[in-house]
């Protein structure tokens, strides 16, 4: 670790040593303006971005990132107009003085009917875009603290309405298990980006974040339980710029991050490094928190190019790792049970944008991924010792054409995915007596294995008035041990009526998604069958179902606005995991079907230019279907073959909520309220007494009800501006998080999961400069 800190610990030197030349004065023609469209959602734009001054006229064309650049500008006043395809134009001004770069959002909207109506920036709270998409603001990423080190992205997302967060920081949306997708630039992330499975995602670098649960374009496929768009800083002022930060805390955690960023002309370079270590870096099945240290780091980079206002190319690469300890139970502790996991991955993606004309526009994007994971296990690991090494790579390209007619935004394109995977797994029995069936002693596995995925689509965006649609069809192909193809229809529509302050939507999504890649070659041998005869040892089958959704947005008082809807999901191949004791190792599994139906309900509340809040409420009932296949299976296996039973999903929790609370106190000071509740998630025992005898964890579980108890925590932030001159900037923030150091149990021993206990109360201490 210390070989790792003392290159990090220099480059943070040499960012607050920088000389000063870098903050000279600029030249008088050295001024750029940057201007971000956004739609009413804040989401951004494709756009022609036209600047206007005395004796100066610029053309720029933003891509999906809404962003055009006016590089070379002198001192003076300026009108920027922006024009997106379906959009009505909308122009502001901006006023060149002192500073060197100066950053102006411009929102473009709807086309009004034919009636005269005056639209206010009240407005901007209702979302009018088919799907349900929930964005994330820039103050809410600029503040987000998660109680655990490396979870800052997976905490932000569970506090939107519709998304279960599970033992080691595994994100469930609507029901669904390990079908989290991101989209980082434009590029789909297909593998599990939970701690124990992938490095941290880094909030550092990220611009924007949207959260999607339903009306999916047809543009997106294969793991749609849930999709969290990701937009990085693709576009920077000129010159020098970067940040530190140093923030520590409760379970001795600590990290150290910063990146650098270079603009000339019609290239910028970007480079962001992080360190970080814990001693509570999983879910432990204990309150004591036995054998838990972990330890991460990450560097990212990339250069964006434009050759000239038409055509932009971006190249960027990831090279992250973690190191951490499974675990112990108190028995397993006291024998001396130590078992080590490491994660890594590296990946290269570039992305080619060519405005073909002013209505046509060429994507192509690229990317290639190589991950690892092992797990070693000491001989006194107990009552299993398992051992795993495993590998992925992938191997991912595109290309899209879209473009605009009339009411018209329409898209084609068409992906390749190549998936080669390495197995390699073991166990040995060191206590015969923890299984109540029998079980092979022992059990080796080695296998390796490539497949292909493809698929095309075509989509419409339709603007008529107040009604805008989206209406798609995709083709998807998957021969990966099993070989299986299927067309997904799509559509979302949203009707505004403005007068009553009403937006009212709805969707459809025909989905067809594919199976988790970890330990898929094993969960879907036949060799399944040496460990517990009644194991079927049949292929993982891709998941298909039928989404359905009705909602509606309605301004209430002020600027509130309360969004409400109704979903129903029918699955068939259900996808879930089998855990492997508390390893974190899971291997995939389908249930014959499964129905999962809920509510959801979002209100927002600006309650004066200081004060805001936002209150979330989730509730969710689905049920699955036997038999189950794949897994390993080393006990329950025989009830779990039996078809037609049905039982609870593991995530039927009948309500959650979360509320903010943000006040502003003064220019330079803020206060933060967050809190969130469960009612309970199922609990499946198996046969015989629970592993745990501790008194305080089976008191969080009601036995006669088949339930947890249910789950709270309340947290408290607070930050300040501690000093601010030009670019440069100091800033702080505390977090304590459960204030109240209730015990919340996450999971409980059983035939699929191990236990586990969400985090004591604890507290982070953040620092942060700018320049």
């Amino acid at each position: 670790m210390q070989a790792m800190i003392r290159p990090v610990a220099l480059a943070l030197t040499l960012f607050t040593l920088w000389p000063p030349a870098a903050l000279a004065a600029p030249d008088p023609g050295a001024h750029t303006v940057q201007a971000r469209v956004t739609d009413a959602t804040s989401a951004p734009r494709a756009a022609t971005c036209e600047l206007s001054g005395e004796d100066t006229r610029k053309q720029e064309h933003a891509g999906s990132d809404g962003l055009c650049v006016f590089r070379g500008l002198r001192p003076g006043a300026y009108l920027v107009r922006a024009t997106a395809l379906g959009f009505t134009p909308n122009s502001t001004t901006v006023v060149i003085s002192k500073a060197a770069f100066v950053s102006v959002p411009i929102t473009v909207r709807v086309p009004a009917a034919k009636t005269t109506i005056t639209v206010s920036d009240t407005d901007s709270l209702l979302n009018s875009e088919p799907g349900n998409v929930e964005r994330v603001s820039e103050q809410a990423l600029a503040r987000q603290s998660g109680s655990q080190m490396s979870r800052d992205l997976i905490e932000l997302v569970r506090a939107r309405a519709g998304w279960l967060l599970e033992a080691n920081g595994v994100l469930h949306p609507r029901g669904s298990e390990y079908n989290t997708q991101y989209v980082i630039d434009g590029l789909p992330v297909f593998e599990n980006r939970s701690p124990g499975f992938a490095p941290p995602v880094e909030l550092l670098e990220l611009q924007s974040v949207a959260v999607q649960t339903g009306g999916y374009p047809a543009s997106i496929g294969r793991k749609l339980g849930g999709v969290v768009e990701l937009h990085t800083r693709s576009e920077l002022a000129p010159g020098l710029h970067g940040s530190v930060v140093a923030e520590g805390g409760g379970f001795n955690s600590r990290r150290v991050a910063g990146q650098l960023g270079f603009a000339r002309s019609q290239t910028a370079v970007q480079a962001s490094a992080a360190v970080a270590a814990s001693e509570r870096f999983m879910d432990p099945p204990s309150l004591e928190n036995f054998a838990n240290h972990g330890f991460s780091d990450s560097v990212q980079g990339s250069v964006t190019h434009r050759f000239d206002e038409r055509r932009k190319l971006r190249f960027s690469f990831e090279h992250a790792r973690s190191n951490f300890d499974v675990p112990n139970e108190p028995l397993q502790e006291a024998v001396g049970q130590r078992q080590d996991r490491w994660v890594q991955q590296r990946r290269l993606a570039f992305a080619y944008q060519h405005l073909a004309s002013e209505r046509l526009v060429v994507d192509l994007r690229a990317s290639a991924l190589a991950g690892s994971a092992r797990l070693e296990s000491n001989l006194v690991s107990t009552p299993i010792a398992p051992n795993e090494n495993r590998n992925h790579r992938e191997f991912y390209l595109s290309g899209a054409v879209s473009g605009h007619h009339s009411h018209h935004d329409f898209a084609t394109g068409a992906d390749l995915l190549v998936t080669s995977l390495h197995e390699r797994f073991r166990y040995q029995i060191t206590d015969i007596s923890a299984f109540v069936e029998v079980v092979l002693p022992s059990f080796a596995f080695d296998k390796s294995s490539v497949g292909f995925e493809t698929s095309a689509y075509i989509q419409d965006r339709i603007s008529i008035g107040p009604l805008i649609a989206n209406i798609g069809l995709r083709w998807d192909s998957y021969d990966f041990l099993v070989r299986e193809s299927a067309w997904s229809p799509r559509a979302a529509a949203a009707w505004t009526i403005r007068r009553l302050g009403l937006v009212v939507h709805g969707s459809y999504d025909r989905v067809f998604g594919t199976p988790a890649a970890e330990n898929l070659l094993l969960a879907s041998s036949s060799l399944t069958r040496l460990v517990s005869p009644t194991v079927l040892g049949l292929p993982v089958r891709p998941e298909t179902g039928h989404f359905l959704e009705v909602g509606a947005t309605k301004r209430l008082f002020g600027r509130a606005a309360l969004n409400a809807r109704a979903y129903r999901r029918a699955l068939k191949n259900f996808s879930d995991d089998d855990v492997f004791l508390n390893t974190g190792i899971a291997f995939p599994i389908t249930f014959a079907e499964a129905n999962v139906q809920g509510f959801e309900a979002n209100l927002r509340i600006p309650l004066a230019q200081r004060f805001s809040a936002a209150l979330t409420y989730s509730n969710l009932s689905g049920t699955a279907q036997l038999p189950v296949t794949g897994g390993l299976l080393l006990s329950g296996a025989e009830e779990l073959l039996e078809p037609g039973g049905a039982f609870r999903i593991s995530q039927d929790q009948r309500s959650t909520a979360s509320s903010e609370l943000w006040f502003q106190a003064t220019n330079r000071l803020w206060f933060g309220l967050n809190a969130w509740y469960g009612s309970g998630l199922p609990v499946e025992l198996e046969e015989g007494e629970p592993r745990t005898a501790d008194a305080r964890i089976l008191s969080r579980v009601d036995f006669d009800r088949g339930r947890l108890r249910p789950s709270y925590s309340i947290d408290v932030a607070a930050g300040a501006d501690l000093w601010r001159q030009q670019s440069r900037a100091i800033n702080a923030q505390l977090t304590v998080s459960n204030i109240t150091n209730h015990v919340n149990v996450i999971n409980f021993a059983g035939l699929l999961s191990g236990t586990a206990i969400a985090p004591s109360r604890s507290f982070n201490v953040r620092l942060r400069y700018s320049f």
